[in-house]
């Protein structure tokens, strides 16, 4: 048996968190101003005659795109129902992640942070909510993992097995092309898993290549095929640009509505501190673990090192994908959210690397640590959650109230020639076409303003000269962004 005596206990903390996650991000849903990314899809591939989802262009996530066409047909236009197929990814990423914990020989004092690190990750959390295609890629990348893995464990026919990650890593590349290398790399590292543990044969081989080739015929290809030149234009220079993104929005700014004052210094005293540690107690346990390899042959343990091998050989052969296609073909490296599947990959083979025994004293401690250092991670992960804005749109977070504002000028002093900076105009522009009372024309894309405009929606520290040049009077500054409205003077109320 891998379960261990404390399975109740820690099943129910894991149902609560993970139910809280669910509530927490339906919750994010209804609240978050629409960003210019989520309306760029909509307005672009989803609010259309043709099937536009099947567009190629980097926003457009087939999978996201089809089901928030789907559900906003049925359903009609909202920020729930623009967002529900990633609340419904965001679920499974939640419900897998849940299954797998329970899954680890360990006491609730290291399953329960490991989930949290998993699930509560600020950087993770965004992307359970925002409607981009991230959240599905990620719970299908996990769901190839742990579907495999946990049949192991069982006389399941391996065959089954290397079908069901071949399927689910398919899924994954359609949900979002930018996983390609991670999903290649899983699939991989479970197939020669599979074959060490059941042996080699045709069939198996066949059962992770025929699936995968089957849905991505039927479902991306021609997408693919059709890829105009030039459209990836954003990545990283390095890998220490990759990996210092992932760090830096997975430890993004504490919320201090939800941390006091007291844990608000206390964690950003330790957040320089974190990763560097986590590093030497990871690398600790590798020690033990080697130095103790000779203990290491029971089923629970083999089966827990080999899947810890499996997540960190992905996550390792990923990288070198991507290095060797960036060098060869110029292929920019993953750069902030194109670098996401690195969390649930790393977090979870350093959880399970901490979870396999070591019968000494120093590996009592190397565990104890590890779980401390979860334990910090995962208090400054709950003392990030937010409500209102995601963590690389900040700027757009005000953008519902900001057309509300817009609305009322164009209804009381007849303001029908308005102009916006180009990072709020999809915004805009999503709730112009949701709302559809307004008499103004749709917003001009911005990168040039133009000088007859009544109004405009810009960011009060980078077009400060334009507001000063222009005469415009500031009528409206967002709440928790430098979103302003200015005017210009004096304003005509409509005649009723």
């Amino acid at each position: 048996m891998l379960l261990h005596p404390h399975r109740r206990q820690v099943g129910l903390s894991l149902i609560l968190a993970g139910v809280f996650a669910v509530l927490w991000a339906i919750a994010r849903a209804s609240v978050q101003s629409v960003t210019m990314d989520e309306a760029n899809t909509y307005l672009s591939f989803v609010n259309q005659t043709a099937p536009f989802q099947w567009f190629a262009f980097p926003n457009n996530h087939i999978l996201n795109s089809a089901m928030m066409r789907m559900f906003t047909t049925i359903f009609g236009v909202s920020h729930l129902t623009v967002r529900l197929p990633a609340l419904i990814g965001g679920a499974v990423y939640v419900g897998v992640s849940l299954y797998v914990c329970t899954l680890l020989p360990a006491r609730l004092a290291l399953r329960l942070p490991l989930f949290l690190c998993l699930v509560y990750n600020p950087f993770v959390f965004d992307f359970l909510v925002a409607a981009r295609g991230y959240g599905w890629a990620m719970a299908l990348l996990l769901c190839a993992v742990v579907v495999p893995a946990a049949s192991l464990r069982t006389q399941a026919s391996p065959q089954k097995a290397c079908a069901a990650c071949s399927l689910l890593v398919a899924f994954s590349f359609t949900s979002n092309f930018s996983f390609a290398f991670a999903d290649f790399a899983v699939l991989l590292m479970m197939l020669l898993w599979i074959w060490r543990e059941r042996g080699f044969s045709l069939r198996l081989l066949a059962a992770a290549i025929v699936p995968a080739v089957l849905v991505i015929v039927m479902l991306p290809l021609p997408v693919l095929l059709q890829w105009p030149p030039g459209q990836l234009y954003a990545g990283a220079m390095s890998l220490r640009q990759t990996f210092g993104s992932v760090i830096h929005w997975s430890l993004y700014e504490i919320n201090p509505e939800v941390a006091n004052t007291l844990m608000v210094q206390i964690m950003q005293r330790l957040e320089h501190r974190l990763f560097p540690v986590l590093g030497s107690v990871v690398l600790w346990r590798l020690v033990l673990l080697l130095l103790h390899r000779g203990n290491l042959r029971g089923e629970q343990a083999r089966w827990l090192a080999s899947l810890a091998a499996v997540l960190a050989g992905a996550a390792g052969l990923a990288t070198i994908l991507h290095w060797a296609a960036f060098h060869a073909f110029g292929l920019f490296l993953p750069l902030d959210r194109t670098a996401l599947f690195y969390v649930p990959l790393c977090t979870l083979a350093v959880g399970i690397t901490m979870a396999i025994p070591v019968e000494s004293r120093a590996g009592l401690v190397s565990y104890w640590a590890g779980v401390s250092v979860f334990v910090l991670f995962a208090l400054h992960f709950m003392f990030s959650m937010r409500l209102t804005y995601f963590g690389e749109w900040r700027y757009d977070a005000d953008m519902k109230k900001v057309y509300g504002v817009l609305a009322s000028y164009n209804h009381n002093d007849c303001i029908d020639r308005v102009a916006s900076n180009w990072v709020y105009t999809d915004s805009l522009n999503f709730y112009r076409a949701v709302s559809g009372r307004e008499s103004f024309p749709a917003f001009p894309p911005g990168f040039v303003l133009p000088e007859d405009a009544q109004a405009y929606v810009l960011h009060a520290k980078k077009d400060w000269k334009f507001i000063e040049d222009q005469k415009l009077t500031v009528v409206f500054h967002g709440e928790s962004t430098d979103a302003v409205i200015a005017v210009r003077s004096p304003l005509v109320r409509c005649s009723q």
